[in-house]
C-alpha cells in the first residue's frame, strides 16, 4: 500500500499548500501555511513558545519532586504564603515578616537564621510555615516538613536492637535539609530524653548555619520554658524572632 505523502496528509486534513509571506515582529518575513483555522504562526516563534512550555512542565515536575521530598502533608499541599488571608493588622504583619523571610531565603540560609510561630490553634501558623517551604524549595533549597513527636519516635525507634536505622541517620534526616520546619513543639511529654534530643537537632543545625522553623500552639513563656534556656538561646542567633499569632482561630471564623 502506497503511503501517504506529507502534502496530501495536509490537504486531507484541510491545509492549503499555499503559502503567503507574512511578517514577524520579532524575527521578520517567514512564509505562513493556509491552515483550516488561518495562516501559520512564526515557526521560530512556535518553537519558542514549545520551548517555554517543556520547561513550565520540567519546572512543574521538579517544584513536585521537591515538596514530596519536604514531606508536606496533603492538608496542606496547596498553601502559599500569599493565600493566607490576614484578616487583623497583626495577621498581615505576620504574614509580611514570613513573606521576607522566604524571599530572602538566601541571606538567611548563610546566617542560619531561625523563627518562631507560636499562638492559638487554627491562626495559619502551618499554612505561612508550608508557604514558606514552597518559596525556598522552587528557588532551589532543599526543606522538610516534620512533626516533633513523630521525629522523636523516628529517633527512638533506633534504639531497638532489630532496628536497621541508625539513630545518626534519623537524625541526619532532620538535619541535612536547608530548611526544617518543626510542627506541634510542646504537646510532647517534655521528658529530659526529649528536651535532650531537641536540643540536639537545633544544636546540630545551628553548628551547620541551617534555619529552623517552629510552630508551637503554646504562648511564649510555656514555650520559652519547654525548650529550655539553651535551645531557645539558639533560635534567637542571627536575628532569629518569635511571631505570635494570638487572634481568633480561622477555623471557627469558618464554622
Amino acid at each position: 500500500m502506497r503511503k501517504t505523502t506529507v502534502p496530501e496528509f495536509r490537504k486531507m486534513a484541510g491545509f492549503s499548500l499555499e503559502t503567503h509571506v507574512r511578517q514577524c515582529g520579532v524575527h521578520g518575513q517567514y512564509h505562513a501555511l493556509q491552515t483550516p483555522v488561518g495562516l501559520s504562526d512564526c515557526p521560530h516563534c512556535n518553537a519558542r513558545r514549545q520551548q517555554v512550555a517543556l520547561l513550565q512542565q520540567e519546572t512543574q515536575a521538579f517544584e513536585r519532586a521537591q515538596l514530596r521530598r519536604a514531606a508536606i502533608p496533603e492538608r496542606f499541599s496547596d498553601r502559599r504564603i500569599d493565600t493566607f488571608h490576614a484578616t487583623n493588622p497583626r495577621a498581615q504583619a505576620a504574614q509580611d515578616l514570613v513573606r521576607a523571610y522566604a524571599h530572602g531565603f538566601a541571606d538567611v540560609r548563610k546566617n542560619g537564621r531561625g523563627i518562631i510561630l507560636c499562638g492559638g490553634v487554627g491562626t495559619g501558623k502551618t499554612h505561612l510555615a508550608v508557604g514558606v517551604i514552597r518559596q525556598v524549595t522552587a528557588a532551589g533549597f532543599t526543606a522538610l516538613y516534620a512533626v516533633l513527636l513523630d521525629s522523636f519516635r523516628s529517633i527512638k525507634d533506633t534504639y531497638r536492637k532489630d532496628s536497621s536505622v541508625t539513630e545518626t541517620a534519623a537524625m541526619a534526616r532532620l538535619t541535612a535539609p536547608d530548611l526544617l520546619v518543626l510542627d506541634e513543639i510542646g504537646v510532647q511529654h517534655g521528658t529530659d530524653t526529649e528536651r535532650m534530643l531537641m536540643f540536639s537537632i537545633l544544636n546540630e543545625r545551628y553548628n551547620q548555619m541551617k534555619p529552623t522553623i517552629l510552630i508551637s500552639n503554646l504562648a511564649r513563656e510555656p514555650l520559652e520554658k519547654y525548650l529550655g534556656e539553651r535551645a531557645f538561646d539558639r533560635m534567637r542567633e542571627g536575628g532569629g524572632r518569635m511571631i505570635v499569632f494570638d487572634w481568633e482561630s480561622y477555623r471557627g471564623a469558618q464554622a
